[in-house]
């Protein structure tokens, strides 16, 4: 089974919150005139998006969208899904690092509970924490100076 701090889940949820933003706004330059967000009806059903010269190709499923780099990356944007999605769940998050490490069946339950604890963690944290991030485990090091900007949601 997987090992993750929450440190390392955190910077997970920042790499996906960067990748998945790339892949939205790239999305929807591509398709601007989509309009219904609720069930999102007029957007297309598949297609093929180009960042930094790599190739993503993208299905939508429900009422979201499941992205694949050539490499294999998956970003599964599978609720929430508009223009300035910034939502990270626990769902989202084992896809990503599953696709990344090649893990599947059992493993990925055992992931899935492990990122679902941890964001847990990570948003009493938050909550609780007077830096803007709510992650502080060193009290020696000084309080980071962004909010990562993402929201993080509960898996549906």
């Amino acid at each position: 089974m997987l090992v993750m701090s929450p440190e390392e889940i955190l910077q997970a949820a920042v790499e996906i919150d960067s990748m998945q933003r790339r892949l939205l706004q790239e999305f929807f330059l591509k398709n601007p005139d989509v309009i219904d967000f609720k069930l999102l009806a007029d957007f297309p059903k598949s297609g093929v998006l180009t960042i930094d010269g790599g190739s993503w190709t993208y299905k939508k499923h429900g009422l979201g969208y499941s992205f694949a780099s050539e490499r294999g990356d998956v970003i599964d944007a599978h609720n929430h899904f508009c223009k300035t999605s910034r939502a990270i769940d626990a769902h989202r998050l084992t896809q990503y690092l599953a696709s990344l490490k090649g893990k599947s069946g059992d493993e990925i339950e055992g992931l899935y509970s492990l990122l679902e604890n941890g964001l847990k963690i990570l948003e009493k944290a938050r909550s609780t924490c007077p830096s803007r991030t709510g992650l502080r485990t060193d009290p020696n090091r000084p309080a980071p100076r962004r909010n990562p900007g993402f929201s993080i949601t509960k898996s549906t």
